[in-house]
């Protein structure tokens, strides 16, 4: 994965503020650098949901269930990846994936303490304070992923993190996001068409091509995510990258 080079972000180390237009354009422009990378990493995500269309029966739901530890798998090693080159380091698929091994566990139960949050806030929706619970704990999780793998906190380190990172910026998170996911909604809708039509000749081919469509779009969220974490840092903390790179420490051989 080629390396983003240091003065592509700043000269002397200090990181700008980023606005929503400069997030999302910034995430196109370290995609379109590193697509192939990025594309071969969201497709190994996407293998389980592939051999799924192909199989019927019980194994699609063991398919299902690995697919949801491979998507975190590459999820994180995504996030890994970003940062990475934000402090002009090259990096490559291998490095990715082994990070992104080492911490899984910790992304799992922070996962599953992340859902048990938002979904204990979701049976207080019977209760009006509840709404605001459930709306709540849903942005301000939003990232235990990068607070694990870039400051390397624990499960309930990375909870409090991302909690208290999105304080004072609820809104402008939720704004973003919301922009985000539509924009990938909408490339998705279009990319999907020629997997929809042969679907109709062939279901299981189309599944399959549905998946590889899917692959392309994947990053695009990850991406983002990660640089509105560090636009985050960098807004509430002053983050430079000298500070960044000690926190990511040495890369994996």
């Amino acid at each position: 994965m080629a390396g983003w080079p240091r003065q592509a972000v700043s000269i002397y180390g200090a990181l700008p503020p980023r606005n929503l237009g400069e997030l999302l354009s910034e995430s196109f422009t370290v995609y379109s650098r590193n697509f192939v990378p990025f594309f071969a990493l969201a497709l190994i995500a996407a293998a389980p949901s592939i051999l799924g269309a192909l199989t019927e029966g019980s194994s699609r739901v063991v398919l299902f269930i690995v697919g949801l530890l491979f998507s975190r798998c590459v999820y994180t090693s995504i996030t890994w990846a970003v940062a990475q080159q934000y402090i002009g380091r090259s990096v490559t698929v291998g490095q990715c994936l082994s990070v992104a091994l080492k911490h899984l566990g910790t992304i799992v139960v922070a996962g599953i303490l992340a859902f048990l949050i938002v979904a204990g806030s979701a049976v207080l929706i019977l209760l009006i304070i509840g709404i605001y619970f459930f709306f709540y704990f849903l942005v301000s999780l939003f990232f235990t992923t990068e607070a694990i793998v870039i400051d390397r906190t624990s499960a309930t380190g990375a909870i409090s993190r991302s909690i208290n990172l999105v304080r004072g910026s609820w809104w402008r998170v939720l704004g973003i996001g919301i922009v985000f996911v539509l924009a990938t909604g909408l490339i998705t809708l279009v990319l999907q068409i020629p997997a929809a039509i042969i679907g109709v000749a062939n279901e299981t081919t189309g599944e399959v091509i549905s998946a590889a469509v899917a692959s392309v779009v994947a990053p695009i969220i990850p991406i983002g995510r990660t640089l509105l974490y560090l636009d985050l840092r960098v807004r509430k903390e002053n983050l430079t990258l000298d500070r960044l790179a000690v926190e990511m420490g040495p890369a994996p051989a």
